[in-house]
C-alpha cells in the first residue's frame, strides 16, 4: 500500500506534465493564430490599397469624362457670359468642377446632369449648379443657381 507522501510526489509530476502539454499546446495555438492573423492582415492590406488604388483611378477618370463632356462645356460657357455671375464675383479668372458633387448619365440619345462648379472672379468666388438635360443628342440647361459664400441661392436660369 502507498503512503500519501509517496503517491503525491508520484502524482504531482505527472499533473505538472499535463499542465505544461496544455500550456505548451495553448502557446502553440496562440502563435500560429497570431501569425495567421498577420497573414490575413497583410492580404487585406493588399485587397485595401488595391481598391483605394481603383477607386481613385475611378475617380480621375469619372472627373475628366464629366470635364471632357458637352455637358461641362455648355454650364461653362453660361457662367462665362451669364451678367449676373459676372456683377457676382467680376471678371471670371476662373472655373473648375467641384469634386464629389456631380453625376451625368447618358442613354442612347438622351441623358441628364448635375454638376457643381467653382467659379472665383477678381471679386470673389461662388458655386454654380446647373441642372442639365439631354434630349435628342443635344443638351440644355434646365435649371442654373449660384450658390453664395454665406449660402444664399441665386436663380440664374428657371
Amino acid at each position: 500500500m502507498h503512503d500519501f507522501h509517496s503517491a503525491f510526489f508520484i502524482e504531482f509530476p505527472l499533473k505538472l506534465d499535463k499542465i505544461s502539454f496544455v500550456f505548451a499546446k495553448f502557446k502553440a495555438w496562440f502563435s500560429d493564430t497570431k501569425k495567421d492573423f498577420k497573414e490575413f492582415a497583410i492580404r487585406q492590406m493588399d485587397v485595401l490599397i488595391a481598391l483605394v488604388i481603383l477607386w481613385i483611378g475611378l475617380y480621375v477618370g469619372a472627373h475628366f469624362l464629366i470635364v471632357n463632356s458637352e455637358a461641362y462645356n455648355l454650364t461653362e460657357n453660361f457662367i462665362e457670359t451669364d451678367p449676373t455671375i459676372t456683377e457676382l464675383v467680376g471678371d471670371i479668372n476662373s472655373v473648375s468642377l467641384q469634386p464629389m458633387s456631380n453625376s451625368i448619365k447618358w442613354i442612347n440619345s438622351g441623358g441628364w446632369a448635375n454638376l457643381e462648379l467653382n467659379t472665383s472672379g477678381s471679386k470673389g468666388h461662388l458655386k454654380v449648379r446647373a441642372y442639365l438635360e439631354k434630349f435628342e443628342g443635344n443638351w440644355r440647361l434646365l435649371k442654373v443657381h449660384a450658390i453664395l459664400p454665406n449660402h444664399d441661392v441665386v436663380a440664374l436660369k428657371q
